[in-house]
């Protein structure tokens, strides 16, 4: 690994380097989407399946982890470079999948036929054919006009080549034009990659890092948001920040990195005017909305004055807000935190622990996640790799209190302290307007006014995987993994335990995986990944434990041995004591 900063950081190798590596893909909500059209273009024989997005938003990455995860029955031809005429792109086509055609043709319907023979002889031993180009918005008309008569060859029930166009936001307008309408009809999925969030881009990070081999914070909320407000959620920009930073941290010998740490790394790789030119669109976004916000008001004074709320009413909304939201005054840490439940009650006190730092919360904060599923977390180890040994995940999600609630497990979640500081804790329960959590290894119960005024909107919780579970069960997936799928399935469904259980997730079995997604909130996409499979174990009162009560489990006790794992595991009643 070149990366100077290596072991400064005790990384595996760069963690921001900007080569669309797939094992670095940070797969959001909208990616997981996305590479779910893809795969489900590929199943299903489409025609044609469009990915855009914005230039660095991760179009080529996502790409490359789909080849990863293409079946073993489909030839892929990928084209990177698709400024080519009609023969050029027909002979790389020809060379991508090892079509012999004459070296010193130039004739269209040369290399037509050779293709042609090729997929009906690939479709005669029951293979597919894709074709995948990139940066497809450089491609000439003609170019697109004979990509669409490559199409034509079919079957009553599929196209004999699938074509994949991957391309910035101009490809959908090229496609718009009304001479290359006939293609546009034929696409039968689009995706459009959106830029990430602002909560996203700490996980983002946090990913990026963790798969270098860092799994301590680095970059405090200051300099995230800076990120964030410098790169405008592009990958790409964020990955060239980051990296300048980390560089400018280990020229420092420290290992945390601030904002203004980050606005100097953005200066020296987006130019010195970068921030200026961004100040100057956020002025002028904000002039132009306050005039339409004035406009507005004058509008409505001069309609209906009885519109507006009376002095009295805007003066009681002020109140209500002071109370619901109090301001602690900074004071160094460690110190009394003070919270008050509600203006009846005498105010709480509960205090960080001394001489716990930022990295041995985060050993505490594993550790107790661990003991709320009746495991005893080693020393000097990986949570995450621990995590895997014994059959479990690590699942890193973005997200508020619905999202906790929603799938409802304990989590380890970034505290940021009066100080700037990003802490640790585990949160191991919710029940009302409190939560359990466990600070320091000392658990105490906070309101969740504190803990929303705290968290950092991202998250850690542990998931038990299914047997042989290497990644999402997509649609048209064989093995153990889709057995126990369908089988989880079948308990849901009484209708389906009637039908035999095959280790083939389709049919059937996709239509009820997208019917529970829809039920429960999920992008109903057939792709059963983390989020869809923990929401179906918690429907099917599988053993773990619980953030909200479920006073009709405890009852029962849950206790039991997973066949993948040596180590019982609690039920959704244990209490994890101090």
């Amino acid at each position: 690994m070149d990366t100077l900063y290596a072991n400064h950081f005790q990384l595996r190798e760069a963690a921001f380097s900007i080569a669309p590596n797939p094992r670095f893909l940070f797969m959001s909500e909208q990616h997981r989407e996305a590479l779910a059209h893809l795969l489900y273009g590929i199943e299903h024989g489409s025609g044609f399946v469009l990915l855009t997005g914005e230039v660095g938003t991760g179009k080529t990455t996502l790409c490359r982890c789909l080849l990863e995860k293409i079946p073993a029955d489909v030839d892929v031809a990928f084209i990177i470079n698709p400024r080519l005429t009609v023969v050029e792109l027909l002979a790389n086509i020809c060379d991508e999948l090892n079509i012999g055609y004459p070296s010193d043709t130039q004739s269209n319907r040369t290399l037509i036929d050779a293709i042609n023979h090729y997929l009906l002889a690939k479709h005669a031993e029951g293979r597919k054919t894709v074709l995948i180009i990139d940066e497809a918005q450089n491609l000439d008309g003609d170019v697109l006009e004979q990509l669409r008569l490559l199409t034509n060859l079919e079957t009553d029930e599929c196209k004999l080549l699938q074509i994949i166009l991957l391309g910035q936001p101009e490809l959908q307008h090229k496609l718009a034009q009304p001479e290359l309408r006939q293609l546009s009809q034929r696409i039968t999925a689009r995706y459009h990659l959106q830029a990430l969030s602002q909560y996203e881009i700490s996980a983002y990070i946090t990913h990026r890092l963790s798969v270098a081999g860092c799994n301590e914070p680095i970059f405090n909320a200051a300099a995230e948001r800076y990120i964030h407000h410098i790169s405008q959620g592009i990958p790409r920009l964020i990955n060239l920040i980051c990296d300048r930073a980390m560089l400018g941290a280990y020229a420092k010998s420290v290992k945390n990195i601030d904002r203004a740490m980050t606005r100097q790394a953005s200066r020296e790789v987006l130019g010195q005017n970068t921030a200026q030119t961004n100040r100057n669109r956020r002025n002028a976004a904000v002039s132009w909305a306050a005039l339409a916000v004035a406009m507005l008001l004058i509008a409505v004074f001069v309609l209906d004055e009885d519109l507006l709320p009376p002095p009295a009413q805007q003066e009681t909304v002020s109140v209500v807000i002071k109370h619901e939201i109090p301001q602690p005054e900074p004071k160094p840490i460690p110190r009394p935190v003070k919270t008050v439940v509600d203006n009846k009650q005498p105010e709480q006190a509960w205090a960080w622990p001394e001489n716990v730092g930022i990295t041995q919360s985060r050993t505490l904060a594993f550790r107790a996640l661990f003991a709320a599923w009746g495991m005893v977390m080693p020393d000097s180890v990986k949570p995450c790799d621990y995590a895997v040994s014994e059959g479990f995940a690590c699942l890193r999600q973005i997200g508020d209190l619905g999202r906790l609630r929603s799938l409802n497990r304990p989590v380890v979640l970034p505290w940021q302290n009066d100080a700037g500081e990003i802490v640790n804790i585990a949160v191991i329960s919710l029940d009302g307007a409190t939560a359990k959590v466990v600070l320091g290894g000392k658990q105490v119960q906070i309101p969740l006014t504190v803990l929303r005024q705290h968290w950092m909107e991202t998250f850690t919780l542990l998931w038990r995987t299914p047997e042989a579970y290497s990644g999402d069960i997509l649609p048209g997936t064989v093995g153990p993994s889709a057995k126990w799928l369908n089988q989880r399935l079948a308990e849901l469904d009484p209708s389906l335990s009637k039908q035999s259980i095959s280790g083939i997730y389709q049919g059937r079995w996709v239509h009820r995986v997208r019917q529970f997604q829809r039920e429960t909130g999920l992008p109903p996409n057939g792709a059963a990944g983390p989020q869809t499979l923990i929401r179906l174990t918690t429907a099917l009162h599988a053993p773990g434990p619980r953030l909200l009560p479920e006073p009709e489990i405890h009852t029962s006790t849950h206790a039991e041995t997973n066949p993948t794992n040596k180590k019982p595991v609690a039920g959704s009643n244990h209490v994890l004591h101090p």
